[in-house]
């Protein structure tokens, strides 16, 4: 992100404009658990696409890591954010794959959220 980050910057001020005057925003996926368990039950709503079915908790974390997704404990979570946000990104939003997992949405507000 932060190598993209700064090719726009150069494309930008080639034509003239202020890079600063473009938002960085990034749209993501994320799965976030207080452990392995709730990690692995959030992650039901990725399991639904065919080729990510059968793989190991530690397999479909990085398939999602790299996709880009933010995936793991709130820590690890919030680790990823500040990644984003060091490399340029101002704004971040989430795709929620299993919207009747309200527990999973009350562990972003209260373990995530106020830490940014």
């Amino acid at each position: 992100m932060r190598e993209r980050s700064e090719l726009l910057d150069g494309l930008l001020q080639a034509a003239g404009r202020r890079p600063e005057g473009v938002r960085r925003t990034l749209n993501v996926p994320i799965v976030c658990g207080r452990t392995e368990a709730e990690l692995e039950a959030r992650l039901r709503g990725a399991r639904r696409f065919g080729g990510w079915r059968d793989l190991s908790t530690a397999e479909l974390v990085a398939q999602l890591r790299g996709w880009p997704g933010l995936v793991g404990t709130p820590e690890e979570v919030i680790e990823q954010i500040r990644a984003y946000e060091a490399a340029g990104i101002s704004e971040i939003t989430m795709q929620w794959a299993t919207p009747d997992d309200v527990e999973g949405l009350e562990v972003l507000a209260t373990e995530v959220l106020p830490h940014l």
